[in-house]
């Protein structure tokens, strides 16, 4: 993956982000925890892929902007603008339990509250998951019947 700025190529790594990504979150002490998650964690990454990061924000009010300069300072470091930062608190459950259980934690500042986390991730998931593959069945079955 390379990111293109002024005619300058840059590789876009798993350790090049996940340094950028360390030094851009100083500036942000909101920030409780950073993963990166999608290709980039998986090591599946190619050419077209974009940098996934989630953020687990301490003050919520704030969470959007955070994301935004976090984004921002991202895009700045690695000269690519395809970058998305989400905030955790603030995700559906699904992508909140995939992060945690596929992503890379890569920033800890606080890991009572990241393992706090992360248990709520994951018991309110799999709570929930009977119910939502049941919802899925049935939706299923009625795409299925009025074709």
């Amino acid at each position: 993956m390379a990111g293109l700025q002024e005619g300058k190529t840059v590789t876009v790594t798993r350790e090049t982000v996940e340094a950028a990504l360390a030094d851009a979150l100083t500036a942000e002490p909101a920030v409780v925890a950073a993963y990166l998650f999608g290709s980039l964690a998986r090591g599946t990454a190619g050419p077209l892929s974009d940098v996934d990061v989630a953020l687990l924000i301490r003050d919520l009010g704030d969470g959007e902007a955070v994301c935004g300069r976090t984004m921002d300072e991202l895009a700045r470091r690695l000269r690519t603008s395809s970058i998305d930062v989400i905030s955790l608190t603030e995700a559906p459950m699904p992508l909140r339990y995939r992060v945690v259980r596929d992503g890379a934690l890569v920033v800890c500042r606080d890991r009572r509250v990241v393992e706090r986390f992360i248990t709520d991730t994951v018991l309110h998931y799999l709570d929930f998951e009977p119910l939502r593959n049941r919802a899925f069945e049935v939706m299923r079955q009625a795409i299925l019947q009025n074709r």
